[in-house]
């Protein structure tokens, strides 16, 4: 749920042309989810940028799998 949360809390939603795209995979035993946005400089939304919501993603993801999974992000 961090990432979605992240999409929408960091995307222009002021742009004539914003977007949030969330797509859920299975494929080939992987399950694979891709979160997207277009980002804002200046976000109404805008709450602490501490880098706290990615950090606690990547430990709950490691105390669960292991090595067992990757987390990817682009900017």
């Amino acid at each position: 749920m961090d990432l979605i949360e992240n999409a929408f809390k960091h995307a222009d939603t002021q742009s004539e042309n914003a977007f949030i795209s969330i797509v859920v995979e299975l494929s080939n035993g992987y399950f694979i989810l891709s979160v997207s946005n277009k980002m804002s400089n200046q976000n109404p939304l805008k709450k602490d940028s501490s880098g706290i919501g990615v950090s606690s993603l990547e430990k709950r993801l490691k105390y669960l799998y292991e090595d067992r999974y990757k987390l990817q992000k682009v900017l």
